[in-house]
């Protein structure tokens, strides 16, 4: 949805600078919601796509074409790489939580 239309629904149910506000605020929390989700996939993210370049290399170089090959190494690393990175996960989200319920 755009920013107009979320305007044009907002001033139906507000008058003037609450509805500009409450669209601010909306806008803000779901680019909020949307950094955090880009700050958390991307690790896991990146080492899939590193054990999968790898794996790629690897059965180019030995021309084996197995398909379950390619995916159980990079299954093991992400989920390996998502244990790992665990605790700084949950204090990330616990930031994001405490930044959402604390604004004013």
């Amino acid at each position: 949805m755009s920013s107009a239309l979320f305007q044009e629904l907002a001033h139906d149910h507000l008058e003037g600078k609450e509805a500009n506000k409450m669209t601010e605020d909306v806008l803000d929390a779901v680019r909020v919601a949307l950094y955090y989700t880009l700050i958390l996939a991307t690790p896991v993210l990146g080492v899939g796509l590193i054990v999968g370049l790898i794996v790629s290399l690897v059965q180019a170089v030995t021309q084996v074409q197995e398909q379950t090959l390619s995916f159980v190494p990079k299954i093991i690393a992400m989920l390996a790489a998502s244990i790992l990175l665990l605790a700084w996960m949950v204090a990330q989200i616990s930031e994001f939580a405490m930044e959402m319920f604390t604004a004013p």
